[in-house]
């Protein structure tokens, strides 16, 4: 079951890049994992978790989005 959107969250969709992967901490929306989950789960956007590094022992990983081929704002 998809999830209906709101207002917020059309808003939100409006600012994200149109194609390309985005990292979430850098999404230029007010609470942006939140608003990204909820975008995830209304079936606007792709979810993939890339490794971004290694600092010593420890892995890095970030979450990045990206619209749904097809998904428009308006």
């Amino acid at each position: 079951m998809l999830l209906p959107t709101s207002a917020a969250d059309r808003a939100a969709l409006a600012e994200l890049p149109a194609f390309d992967w985005f990292d979430v901490a850098h999404a230029p929306i007010a609470r942006p994992s939140y608003r990204c989950e909820r975008l995830e789960a209304a079936g606007l956007l792709e979810r993939r978790v890339v490794n971004a590094g290694i600092t010593g022992e420890s892995l890095w990983r970030k979450t990045q989005y990206r619209r749904k081929p097809g998904i428009d704002c308006a």
